[in-house]
């Protein structure tokens, strides 16, 4: 039975931006070679993290998340400006996303409808943003912490506006080539 790890409902970056996320994400190994950056190819914005899924239940879940997609119709984000998660011990460096009331309701359906397909309890709040980097080591933090204002200024420079065209199943295949998700379904919103 093959099961996908890490799965999650994402809004891709539209190819628009590639080309600048990718020199970002360049830029942030320069400032910060410790620090671990993702895999330039695949941005996105978090909408509903799912972690393992068995094959037979993604069509399931690609049902449920094409009845939510319309709820994005007509919605605009502006991503833009450098934030981290885990306060003073930072683990995640983003870009933040401004949005609408309509991204929570989205959530708020992913929530409702998947929620019996993901079981760990973590009643972390939703916060939409754009990872750009881990930190996941002392060294990488004390380094982080020394550029942290360079990175705040590269990452502030930022400002991407764009109409939520689609969504995307993402997940990764377990003991395959490579660490980054691939999408494994798209769903217009309109």
């Amino acid at each position: 039975m093959e099961k996908y790890t890490s799965c999650f409902v994402g809004i891709p970056l539209p190819e628009e931006f590639q080309a600048a996320f990718e020199d970002l994400v360049e830029r942030v190994k320069l400032i910060t070679p410790k620090v671990e950056t993702v895999y330039p190819k695949t941005p996105h914005i978090t909408g509903y993290y799912l972690d393992v899924q068995e094959n037979e239940k993604i069509p399931e879940i690609m049902k449920i998340i094409a009845e939510a997609a319309p709820i994005l119709r007509t919605v605009t984000v502006t991503v833009g400006g450098a934030d981290t998660f885990g306060g003073q011990e930072a683990r995640v460096l983003f870009l933040d996303v401004q949005y609408p009331p309509q991204l929570l309701s989205f959530n708020a359906q992913l929530v409702k409808g998947l929620g019996t397909y993901y079981t760990e309890e973590r009643n972390l709040p939703f916060h939409p943003h754009l990872t750009v980097g881990r930190i996941r080591t002392l060294e990488a933090r004390t380094e982080f912490l020394e550029k942290r204002p360079e990175l705040t200024k590269a990452l502030g420079e930022v400002r991407w506006n764009f109409e939520i065209n689609e969504v995307a199943l993402y997940g990764k295949k377990p003991n395959s080539e490579g660490q980054h998700h691939e999408i494994l379904r798209r769903f217009p919103v309109k």
